[in-house]
């Protein structure tokens, strides 16, 4: 079995020893990309899931049935205002 290097333009430079990159390191440096990619990927959709599982309404321990219920809640209180200001600006019998 014959080895095949394959020398690449681009040179590395560290503390003053200079070497071009061979096909295996252009691979490896490939396969390192693309697993940092993937796995921000990953973690991006996982964040997202567990987000948006707290805006589906479940029956009672989520953001959106909170928020419903504070909607509930506020129109019940504005009804009850609304009767408030009815009272107070209703006109009283033997009053002139």
């Amino acid at each position: 079995m014959v080895a095949i290097s394959v020398k690449l333009p681009i040179q590395v430079i560290h503390k003053g020893y200079t070497s071009r990159m061979d096909i295996q390191q252009w691979a490896a440096l490939a396969v390192a990309v693309m697993s940092l990619i993937g796995g921000f990927a990953a973690l991006v959709r996982w964040l997202v899931k567990h987000y948006l599982i707290e805006l589906k309404p479940n029956g009672g321990s989520s953001l959106r049935d909170e928020q419903n219920r504070q909607g509930e809640t506020i129109k019940r209180l504005e009804l009850r205002i609304d009767e408030i200001y009815a009272l107070l600006l209703s006109p009283k019998k033997g009053r002139k």
